[in-house]
């Protein structure tokens, strides 16, 4: 099954999140010539979270690296933002420090071994644009 292409923008000058009614055709839905100055555009992944929300270019999810023995265990989740790289989905960690060097870097949504990241470790917790302050442990 294809996955369904789907649209959503920043609106930088109003600063609200605008989503695409005609899906998939979001410049000819409402783009001035100088589109690109107006909105920041992001896609959907065709992937959704742990909650069945879409999961666009941008969100930040919180990404659940241990579901047991939560009591024992410090650290139970860590946030990560979603990008388009390398052609391909998937995210890098908002506070690298707090894993293993190995998985510092941006990770694809696709395994090395074949298999996608199950949707059951994300989870939607804001974006880029409406809660910048998810962002603070980001390395600039």
């Amino acid at each position: 099954m294809p996955r369904e292409i789907k649209f959503r923008a920043w609106d930088k000058w109003n600063k609200r999140m605008k989503h695409d009614p005609h899906e998939g055709d979001f410049i000819k839905w409402h783009a001035p010539s100088n589109w690109k100055e107006c909105y920041e555009v992001m896609q959907y992944t065709g992937l959704k979270d742990r909650n069945g929300k879409e999961i666009y270019d941008g969100d930040i999810c919180e990404f659940v690296i241990l579901q047991v023995q939560k009591e024992l265990k410090p650290i139970e989740s860590l946030l990560v933002v979603i990008e388009w790289k390398n052609a391909s989905w998937g995210f890098r960690h908002l506070y690298p420090d707090l894993v293993h060097e190995d998985d510092r870097e941006w990770s694809s949504f696709i395994q090395s071994y074949g298999e996608m990241w199950d949707s059951d470790y994300f989870e939607i917790v804001g974006n880029i644009h409406e809660h910048p302050h998810l962002l603070k442990g980001e390395e600039t």
